[in-house]
């Protein structure tokens, strides 16, 4: 087992690769994954959290990516509001 969600997330996604359309994976950004409908982006939260954004396919992925990272402050913020 790995250390965080997100870690295990990631093992699995990678073991079913040849499943998924095509995929950027960088364990310490998060993990975005593009199909022909939808873009999915996975990244890491606080307090070993996890973080998914879904996006329409024909959004750029700057965007998505954007809304990730927006997404993570967010969080950050709430979380650290609440400690």
């Amino acid at each position: 087992m790995s250390a965080t969600p997100f870690a295990e997330v990631l093992a699995s996604l990678t073991r079913q690769r040849g499943v998924l359309g095509s995929m950027v994976v960088s364990e310490a950004d998060g993990i975005i994954v593009e199909t022909e409908v939808a873009t999915i982006a996975l990244a890491p939260g606080p307090r070993a959290g996890l973080l998914l954004v879904a996006a329409d396919g024909a959004m750029p992925l700057g965007m998505v990516r954007r809304f990730l990272d927006r997404a993570a402050a967010r969080a950050r913020s709430f979380v650290e509001g609440i400690a």
